[in-house]
């Protein structure tokens, strides 16, 4: 979940009746999911199928996160699944997600949004019931995007650096909330509803690299990848600063 000065950019469903991994900012594996996932309470989990924190470093403007969700997953193709979000002040990051498969699998990496306008009345949530059919999401050329969550507010960039294989493609979000949109009634059939749009990027593989970076404030930025001995990396050049080079090695 990204958000800035309390305007939702890239967003989760929060509360579904029914609990789904592909409402969220995640990744699909075949269509499959974490595991519990299609029930309305989720069971019991075991500690041992908990995702993991591998490293962490910060400072005041710097911060590296790796988490590998993998054991979270009910499907045995997933082998290996690390996501690491690079973040520096103010408000550029980037993500890489690393995956493997025991045999060659449609790995789905999705980002959802939604439009909102300012909370009314003091309230702390943003009103995003009007908006559910507006898609915030624009490809302004191959591989790069914006994401305009809110009129009046400058959007969200987005850039593709990966090795070319993943096809994107924009679509409608759709989750399963407690109460209908449309009548206010107990959903207790289950019903779909359309919140905003989501970014799907797929890719057919059995060992595939993902990386996006996001920004704001500058419509002019150029962002490259690098290929580098063996790895591989990314320049972002800002017009107002800073320039910001990340390499990995070809080993990580």
């Amino acid at each position: 979940v990204l958000e800035r000065a309390g305007v939702p950019f890239l967003t989760d469903e929060r509360y579904s009746y029914r609990k789904m991994t592909d409402a969220h900012n995640l990744l699909l594996v075949d269509g499959w999911g974490q595991t519990g996932e299609g029930a309305q309470w989720m069971p019991v989990q075991n500690p041992a199928t908990r995702g993991r924190i591998l490293a962490c470093l910060a400072d005041n403007a710097y911060f590296d996160l790796i988490a590998d969700p993998t054991a979270r997953y009910g499907t045995t193709v997933l082998t290996g699944w690390q996501r690491e979000v690079v973040g520096f002040a103010p408000g550029l990051f980037v993500v890489r997600d690393r995956i493997q498969a025991s045999a060659s699998a449609d790995f789905d990496l999705l980002l959802h949004s939604y439009r909102t306008a300012a909370p009314p009345n003091g309230n702390s949530e943003s009103a995003w019931l009007p908006y559910v059919s507006e898609d915030p999401w624009m490809e302004i050329a191959p591989g790069r995007w914006t994401v305009t969550a809110r009129t009046g507010v400058p959007p969200l960039y987005s850039a593709e650096l990966s090795a070319p294989g993943w096809a994107p493609v924009i679509e409608a979000s759709l989750y399963v909330p407690e109460i209908k949109f449309d009548t206010g009634l107990y959903n207790g059939d289950f019903a779909s509803y359309r919140k905003g749009a989501r970014l799907r990027r797929r890719q057919r593989a059995t060992d595939a690299t993902s990386i996006q970076a996001f920004w704001f404030d500058d419509p002019g930025a150029t962002a490259t990848r690098l290929e580098v001995g063996g790895g591989e990396g990314i320049a972002l050049f800002l017009a107002g600063g800073p320039d910001i080079t990340v390499l990995w090695p070809a080993v990580g």
